[in-house]
């Protein structure tokens, strides 16, 4: 599967997610996030450099906290998200999504 088709479904997996989830915000974009973690964008990639930052972008901005105890980073960084935070992390990842699309 190329980065494009691998990355795209990644995103909808967690759009869902953040859109049909249980929970908080914090708790959707948890289960969102373990969608995401996992993508690996080669430097040979097909994807435009704009996207791929993005996306680094967001994987850092989900996992700066250090975990404690038996939680992860990304556990230890949405626990201290404001609403207003989570709900950019999601919009960020809408339209990182519709951006890989070409638009809607």
């Amino acid at each position: 599967m190329g980065s494009r088709s691998n990355l795209s479904e990644k995103l909808w997996q967690a759009i869902d997610t953040l859109a049909t989830g249980d929970g908080e915000l914090q708790e959707r974009l948890v289960s969102a996030s373990l969608s995401l973690t996992g993508v690996y964008l080669p430097p040979e990639s097909d994807l435009p450099k704009k996207i791929q930052d993005e996306f680094d972008s967001i994987k850092q901005d989900l996992t700066r906290e250090t975990a404690k105890g038996n939680e992860g980073k990304i556990q230890a960084t949405t626990r201290i998200m404001s609403d207003q935070e989570a709900e950019g992390v999601a919009k960020r990842i809408l339209s990182l999504f519709i951006q890989l699309k070409g638009g809607i």
